[in-house]
């Protein structure tokens, strides 16, 4: 049975911070003070009544014990690459979302496009919201709809599962792409996973690729594929947020991620709080709008 949602994880709804779901903070708060009041300071930064760059954030993280090397360290990954035998679509990790947890489907819309859910987005980057949610921790501890689904035999064939696993092992990022296919992240990311190669979109629904990835800015986890590269969960930017202001923002959800997940790098951000690269950048994006004459 899906939980209520003050069982979800993490526990605490904050309705001053609406796009921000149940990510403010967590219950019980940490024993350390100093974490703890990290959380109090998140909480802030969520609900916009504190910088991103406020140097209570990282004085705090130190006390605690929580601090990365800036630029975040990036743990070196022995492992080579999955690469997906099949190719999925975005609608099929949408279904995984609202097939296995329907309320992370229900709430995938403001946790991921943050305030531009308020203007009617279009069917395909609502599917995109809850299939970036398929990977983000919903339910306490740390279970994602993804990890139900790949544990049910009967969710899909080993094709299917391995397909999934090459897409939630890549790290979510927003792309910067000069020329049709050419893509580069805009922050820090393990060499093996920046593309050597032309990078084209995922399906929408089952089926070929509609061709390469467009110049832009763009937000997606490129992945191995049976014949290359691919984007999926692909949303385009309007605006390209400014690095190192995207830099501290997610840098301060990374310290406030390991009160909770001690082990937590920037990689593991990356691929389990992908929502929250999302939204940030969706926010960066419409303030810009907004600015604009």
């Amino acid at each position: 049975m899906i939980p209520q949602p003050d069982e979800t994880w993490p526990l605490l709804q904050v309705a001053a911070a609406p796009y921000a779901g149940d990510e403010l903070c967590a219950v019980p708060l940490p024993e350390d003070p100093h974490q703890a009041e990290l959380v109090r300071l998140h909480a802030l930064l969520l609900r916009g009544e504190l910088a991103a760059g406020d140097p209570r954030l990282r004085a705090t993280a130190e006390a605690g014990g929580l601090i990365e090397p800036a630029p975040p360290a990036l743990r070196q990954l022995e492992q080579p690459l999955p690469v997906a035998p099949i190719l999925p679509s975005d609608s099929w990790l949408a279904d995984v979302t609202e097939n296995v947890m329907p309320d992370a489907g229900m709430s995938s819309v403001e946790r991921v496009l943050g305030p531009w859910a308020d203007q009617a987005p279009p069917r395909r980057a609502r599917r995109v919201a809850a299939g970036v949610m398929a990977f983000s921790p919903y339910i306490q501890p740390r279970v994602r709809p993804f990890d139900r689904w790949a544990k049910d035999k009967r969710g899909g064939t080993d094709a299917d599962r391995q397909a999934l696993r090459a897409i939630d092992r890549a790290p979510a990022m927003c792309w910067v792409v000069d020329e049709p296919g050419a893509v580069r992240p805009l922050l820090a990311l393990p060499g093996r996973h920046t593309p050597d190669g032309p990078v084209r979109l995922l399906p929408d629904r089952q089926g070929s690729s509609p061709g390469l990835i467009p110049t832009g800015t763009w937000l997606a986890r490129v992945f191995r594929g049976p014949d290359g590269w691919y984007a999926a969960l692909a949303l385009p930017l309007e605006a390209r947020p400014d690095q190192g202001w995207l830099l501290q923002r997610l840098c301060a959800e990374l310290w406030q991620f390991r009160c909770f997940v001690p082990e937590a790098d920037w990689y593991l951000l990356l691929r389990e709080r992908a929502e929250v690269l999302y939204r940030c950048c969706h926010e960066w994006a419409w303030t810009a709008r907004e600015a604009a004459p």
